[in-house]
């Protein structure tokens, strides 16, 4: 069922376009109207004016304008209905929605599900906080409370406790929550103790957008447990676990060294991605051997059953040079963007 004129009236009346529009920037009373610095494109002269009596604005700079749900749209990256749910929510108004019962982020658009991850994380971890009887729950009570942040401070800022192990994750999936979502939502990471935000930010910055990452090409399963046996030391057991558990290509035969390429292709097609970035984390021979080697078989398509293209680079190349790289990536993104529209040229073609 849609959402109802009547209640789209209602979340209209209660959005105040000054005050939403004004948590983007400082507004400037000249007259009845009011103006600021668009919130659309670089400006220092404001050019965006709001008509607090007909609830609308206009930027003379770039063009755009509308009511309040066009600016929570464009802003927030909203359909029509995400918008007026996003107002509903904030002014406390209930509204006649069949779709909002469904579930957190049923049918909603991928920046609403996310928001949905991001809300049901804080949830699990104040409620962690507050309800759950572990020792570790009661030890960060215990702390919080030393530091003169016990009483309703906790509830009123929603304070959390991560208990880890998995847990979060755990969490999200029985809500009907998928990892990728998780993983682009920041809530859940997946690769190893290098892990580069800011890696991934020049990679979108270039103009891509990264739908999975997993930063420790050399531990592929992810993060794993090492068992510390009794009467082991800690670096007896990491010795132990490397040598028994070995990913580094001189230990490997060609049975895993394919499975390892089948892997990144598997996850290709898991995500849609249109492209890999392969990038060498240890300087040696091996390694730099193994990295050209992905470069080869997935772009050719030998033993994995198609082709992928990828762009390979090396750790200290990333951490030194960010502006040759960031010319790489583009150039990695435009030709991914090439391919995209020949064949898209080709299916018409045919």
């Amino acid at each position: 069922m849609a959402i109802s004129d009547e209640d789209i009236q209602k979340v209209r009346e209660a959005s105040d376009l000054v005050a939403i529009m004004g948590e983007t920037g400082p507004v400037k009373q000249r007259g009845r109207d009011f103006w600021l610095c668009c919130p659309f494109h670089n400006e220092k002269t404001p050019s965006c004016k709001i008509d607090p009596a007909l609830q609308l604005w206009h930027c003379f700079g770039c063009g755009e304008g509308g009511d309040v749900f066009a600016f929570i749209m464009k802003s927030q990256d909203l359909s029509f209905p995400e918008a007026v749910r996003y107002l509903a929510e904030r002014a406390h108004i209930d509204i006649a929605d069949d779709q909002a019962k469904r579930g957190p982020g049923m049918g909603q658009g991928a920046k609403a599900r996310l928001r949905a991850v991001c809300a049901e994380a804080a949830e699990f971890f104040h409620t962690q906080l507050m309800r759950s009887k572990s020792p570790q729950a009661g030890a960060a009570r215990a702390y919080l409370s030393q530091r003169g942040l016990g009483g309703d401070i906790p509830k009123t800022w929603m304070l959390g406790f991560a208990p880890g192990q998995g847990a979060l994750v755990r969490h999200l999936a029985s809500k009907g929550f998928q990892s990728n979502e998780m993983i682009q939502a920041n809530v859940a990471v997946v690769g190893s103790e290098i892990d580069d935000p800011d890696f991934t930010k020049l990679v979108e910055m270039c103009g891509a957008m990264v739908v999975a990452d997993r930063y420790c090409f050399g531990s592929m399963p992810g993060r794993e447990e090492i068992e510390l046996r009794e009467g082991e030391s800690a670096l007896d057991a990491i010795a132990r676990h490397y040598l028994y558990n070995n990913h580094c290509p001189r230990a490997m035969g060609p049975k895993n060294l394919k499975a390892r390429k089948q892997y990144i292709y598997e996850k290709a097609l898991e995500y849609g991605a249109e492209g890999d970035i392969i990038e060498s984390m240890k300087f040696c021979e091996y390694w730099g051997y193994e990295r050209a080697q992905d470069s080869a078989w997935l772009t050719e398509g030998f033993a994995v059953p198609g082709t992928l293209p990828v762009c390979q680079i090396e750790r200290d190349y990333t951490c030194a040079a960010s502006g040759q790289l960031r010319t790489r990536f583009q150039a990695f993104v435009e030709s991914l963007e090439i391919k995209r529209i020949q064949a898209a040229e080709q299916k018409e073609g045919a």
